[in-house]
């Protein structure tokens, strides 16, 4: 009896977090989907409403935006995740560390930002335009903070992202109806900084009433400090990524042709919008496998969801290897057959880099982010080295089959700093066993 509870036990246990990271995965899918759609509703009336030009300044001051935004980020979203994920005892005092440590840090450039617009040396960047932009900025700066913490489960997720639809739907129905009446971008950046502030309100208001014991509270220098620390190697690790993501393109346009970056630039696109789901269930695995890490049960859902994205990606990896000429001349043309031989090595890719990644997650999860940041950072020296090698002789095939060793040459050291239960202490899906027993 005692032997059939256990296994019940563990059977519960396995698919109950099995079934919150599909359900958390399908929220992110379903709001990216319909955030997406809107967004290129607004695009459009921009672009037709206010023509070439201002939609160029648009553009560029959304990227203004977004670059502060992700800037002084600091390594604070996954950390507020995986924290407020453990359990609500200490995130307050961490929220409040986390929200002053980036507007200290932010508060020096954005006065001067917004003082001196004239010092980024863009003549039609009026300074309304720029202090819509600083003052949208900071407010996203700080509802960062809210929003990270608010994806830990699913209850509160879904509160988040539907703060987040209705702002983006919000704003698009405002800027609909200021385009048909005549506006300027800086109107249009006004209203994106008034609906930023708004979703920061709500975000604040929600978060008192789902985490009632996570409330923010007064932060020092020193934990500021001290949380900063924390979130640091998070930071450096998005710095990784993001390198490795622009290290091909950047080294094919010194090394090669434009028709090569371009076919690199094809396979590229079609391999993330091929990878789109796994990497969305792994920004839901992270909380939930934390949460079971807390409670020593990580190992129980461990095993299938592995096994589920390795499966996938082998799958994938065929796919896209077998069908790349039809893929490439479907979605961009016969023009860039060319870009076949680099989506095919691209798939093949896929799966060191999944594998890569769900390692990384647990790693996350389990508060050895630095272990992830380490290895990250030597799959992009490899990456670097392999393509100098590779570019002048293959192109953009030689660029994808780079990429591919530099995320094979780590995967088995991120094997073995975070290997399955039951090889790392003798233990099988969460029942461990004394050696000298045996």
């Amino acid at each position: 009896m005692r032997v059939a509870s256990r296994l019940r036990a563990l059977f519960d246990f396995r698919h109950r977090a099995l079934a919150q990271i599909l359900h958390m995965s399908a929220a992110f899918a379903a709001s990216d989907l319909l955030r997406g759609a809107i967004g290129f509703t607004a695009s459009l009336a921009i672009a037709r409403g206010l023509g070439r030009d201002d939609f160029g300044r648009w553009t560029l001051c959304a990227a203004w935006m977004a670059t502060l935004t992700t800037v002084f980020d600091l390594g604070f979203g996954p950390l507020l995740t995986r924290e407020a994920a453990r359990g609500d005892e200490s995130i307050g005092s961490l929220l409040s560390s986390a929200l002053l440590s980036r507007m200290a840090l932010f508060l020096p450039v954005g006065v001067f930002l917004y003082l001196y617009p004239a010092w980024i040396r863009i003549d039609w960047m009026t300074p309304h335009a720029m202090h819509a932009v600083v003052i949208a900025a900071a407010a996203g700066i700080a509802y960062g903070c809210f929003a990270a913490s608010f994806r830990a489960t699913t209850a509160r997720l879904l509160v988040i992202l539907t703060i987040e639809t209705l702002g983006v739907a919000v704003r698009c129905a405002i800027f609909v109806f200021l385009i048909a009446r005549g506006t300027t971008v800086a109107r249009l950046l006004e209203v994106t900084a008034g609906v930023q502030i708004g979703q920061l309100v709500a975000a604040f208001a929600a978060w008192h009433a789902v985490a009632p014991n996570g409330r923010p509270r007064f932060a020092s220098l020193r934990s500021s400090w001290g949380a900063l620390r924390r979130a640091v190697p998070f930071a450096l690790t998005g710095l990784v990524t993001n390198a490795q993501v622009r290290l091909a393109p950047l080294m094919l346009g010194s090394l090669s042709s434009a028709a090569e970056v371009a076919f690199f630039g094809v396979a590229s696109r079609i391999g993330r919008a091929a990878q789109m789901m796994p990497q969305t269930s792994l920004a839901a695995a992270m909380p939930v496998f934390a949460h079971e890490q807390q409670h020593g049960r990580a190992e129980a859902a461990r095993s299938p969801y592995d096994a589920l994205v390795r499966w996938y990606a082998a799958a994938l990896a065929l796919f896209l290897a077998v069908f790349a000429v039809p893929i490439v001349t479907l979605t961009y043309g016969s023009t860039f057959k060319g870009a076949a031989l680099s989506l095919g090595f691209t798939g093949i890719g896929l799966m060191p880099r999944l594998a890569n990644n769900v390692r990384r997650m647990h790693l996350y999860a389990s508060g050895r982010e630095r272990v992830a940041l380490r290895w990250s950072a030597a799959a992009l020296v490899v990456q670097a080295l392999s393509c100098a090698v590779l570019i002048p002789q293959f192109g953009a095939a030689g660029a994808a089959v780079a990429l591919t060793i530099g995320e094979a040459a780590v995967w088995l050291p991120l094997r073995r700093h975070d290997p399955p239960a039951h090889v790392r202490d003798g233990s099988v899906a969460g029942w461990t066993w004394e050696k000298s027993a045996l």
